[in-house]
């Protein structure tokens, strides 16, 4: 049983190492210029609508955002 509880450390560690490493990797990649970041209003934010309940008219304009003209049409 004690081994057990040693693998779900390693497994703890090397997920905090794969975390840091992708941390480091986009901070590299943002400072040299490969990746740009731009700022999106709090009106803009297209999660807004998988995460939050918002209004008509804004779930409408993420919709559109999304480039869906109509919810209910077949796919």
């Amino acid at each position: 049983m004690k081994d057990l509880g040693i693998l779900k450390i390693r497994c703890f560690m090397n997920t905090q190492n794969i975390w840091r490493l992708t941390v480091i990797f986009l901070r590299d990649a943002i400072l040299n210029g490969t990746i740009s970041t731009n700022y999106v209003s709090t009106t803009d934010q297209l999660a807004d609508i998988f995460t939050k309940t918002v209004r008509e008219s804004q779930f409408e304009f993420l919709l559109s955002k999304l480039g869906i003209h109509d919810l209910h049409a077949p796919t």
